[in-house]
């Protein structure tokens, strides 16, 4: 999980300087993710926005707001630690879904679809 936080932590870097380098270690992410899916509640979605954010029509702000909110979900250290019992996912709950309504238009059908897939594998 630290692999995939400091390879989307050097992405949002990579945003601030205004360039993407999507195809690094993010592949990473989708095995980490599919780890730990029965511990993550907003799974699908998390896993959408990644497929959104590799998307070659995403916008660019769009693939920050991305990076930032994915980068937080698998950073060791949260505002609310998940080990606390029935409040350990609210911080990343509220960090995904404030994410997920600022990308909304962006994040297509066929991303949700890609999701799916995924789990389904």
């Amino acid at each position: 999980m630290q692999l995939v936080a400091s390879v989307l932590t050097g992405a949002v870097k990579d945003v601030k300087k205004g360039k993407i380098t999507l195809g690094i270690h993010l592949d990473d992410f989708l095995g980490n993710l599919k780890s730990v899916v029965g511990k993550v509640p907003f799974s699908k979605d998390a896993i959408a926005m990644y497929y959104c954010m590799k998307d070659k029509e995403t916008p660019t702000y769009v693939k920050g707001i991305i990076a930032a909110a994915l980068t937080y979900l698998f950073l060791p250290e949260d505002v609310i630690p998940e080990w606390v019992a029935g409040l350990g996912f609210t911080d990343d709950i509220i960090v995904i879904t404030t994410a997920l309504s600022a990308i909304s238009g962006n994040l297509t059908e066929e991303h949700r679809q890609k999701a799916e897939e995924f789990f389904e594998a």
